[in-house]
């Protein structure tokens, strides 16, 4: 129990001896009675156990104190008056207790994040020497991917030019932001964040999803794609403006309103409707054309998994779905964690040494398909070389971390064994 609670069941314990003070003292003042704390408190006994009618011998003569229903009202009326008052004790209570509290853990914060800081260097390396064949591999493959986009890059005719320059544009930019997600999911990772990995080798796949299709339509696609952006713009300019003042920050001006909004219009005019959806650029590409059940003409065009369905690799769904789970405060997200060893009960709230498997080898396979659909937009045999080394270094990586984790798992069959009681025994 903390300092505040403690505080607040002391002051409610003592309320009714407060009321009862309140109640004699007030009686007593009635009759020009003036007691002692010793014998007040003495009557404030008696009264709490149930006495009635209390006489007094105040050395003069007889007194008594008896209690009538308007007392009682008084005392309920009291009562109602200091509990109205809890909030604010509370509130003052808490106050006082939090900058005690706050100015004692920044006092030993030194100490405490020195000992976090050893304790979580150990955890990696251990981590590492469980799971370090892949998560070096994985780092290998990222090294390869950014020299393969960057040697992409170098030549001109291919990132600039050819049948397709909007599509090579479009498909750079991916390659590239695919290289920092796989660092982001290498880091965490290497951390002991098997859910948080998961959660951005979401982002991966869906990049790998709009990279494929991208690659299967060239330009005529990437010109949707890049005129997208319009629609994410109006339906940010929308939000902000309807929390804009709440943010404390300075409204979007109505003539550039009236631009974005122009642009958006200008956008369905060309795309159709179902361009101002969410992946209204893929509207004709992937998924029907139309929904007729959506309640909204824009809400007509493709999901996300009609886009990796177009682009060949809806066969990784099941995991989307997973990763999805850490994305999203869904219930299945707060019962169900990679990061725990079978139906444990543990309530994981930070690293763990489990669940990097498939967090790691579906970030290997995500990111061999998007630099796949890069090369074939300029095949030579530099680049073809790197993605079959890709392609070898990725199924090294998926037997690497599948081997570490069989090696836990039966660790910890061997340590629940040496755990367990013999039988017979209590």
């Amino acid at each position: 129990m903390g300092p505040v609670q403690e505080a607040m069941n002391k002051w409610l314990h003592g309320l009714p001896r407060q009321l009862a003070v309140e109640m004699i003292e007030r009686k007593l003042g009635e009759q020009k009675i003036k007691l002692s704390k010793r014998r007040l408190n003495e009557l404030v006994d008696r009264l709490l156990k149930g006495e009635d009618d209390i006489q007094l011998d105040t050395g003069h003569e007889d007194a008594s104190i008896e209690i009538t229903d308007e007392d009682l009202a008084w005392l309920n009326e009291r009562a109602h008056e200091l509990i109205s008052k809890l909030p604010a004790i509370i509130d003052d209570a808490s106050e006082g207790v939090s900058q005690t509290i706050l100015a004692s853990l920044k006092k030993k914060w030194g100490a405490e994040r020195r000992q976090q800081q050893r304790d979580m260097n150990g955890f990696r390396k251990r981590l590492e020497e469980r799971w370090g064949a892949g998560f070096e591999r994985l780092r290998m493959l990222v090294t390869i991917a950014r020299e393969f986009g960057d040697n992409f890059n170098k030549d001109g005719h291919a990132a600039g030019g050819g049948s397709n320059p909007q599509a090579v544009d479009v498909l750079r930019r991916l390659h590239a932001r695919s290289c920092q997600v796989t660092e982001e999911v290498i880091c965490l990772m290497s951390s002991g964040f098997a859910d948080g990995a998961m959660a951005r080798w979401r982002t991966l796949q869906e990049t790998a999803a709009v990279a494929c299709l991208i690659g299967q339509h060239g330009d005529a696609l990437a010109e949707r794609y890049i005129a997208h952006e319009i629609v994410e713009a109006r339906g940010a300019a929308i939000q902000y403006r309807k929390y804009q003042k709440q943010l404390g920050q300075k409204p979007i001006s109505d003539a550039k309103y009236d631009r974005i909004e122009k642009a958006y219009q200008a956008g369905l005019q060309t795309h159709g409707e179902a361009f101002g959806g969410q992946f209204g650029w893929a509207a004709g590409y992937a998924g029907k054309k139309n929904k007729p059940n959506a309640p909204k003409k824009k809400d007509r065009g493709p999901t996300m998994a009609d886009i990796q369905e177009a682009a060949g690799i809806d066969h990784l769904s099941p995991y989307y779905k997973m990763a999805s789970h850490n994305v999203h405060a869904n219930p299945k997200g707060v019962f169900f964690k990679l990061g725990l060893i079978g139906e444990s009960k543990t309530l994981l709230a930070g690293p763990s040494n489990a669940g990097l498997t498939d967090p790691g080898h579906a970030t290997a396979l995500s990111l061999n398909q998007i630099s796949s659909v890069l090369m074939r937009q300029n095949p030579n045999v530099d680049s073809i070389v790197a993605v079959k080394i890709m392609q070898r270094l990725a199924d090294e990586i998926g037997d690497a971390l599948l081997a570490a984790q069989h090696k836990l798992a039966e660790d910890e069959r061997l340590f629940s064994e040496k755990k367990a009681p013999a039988k017979g025994q209590g």
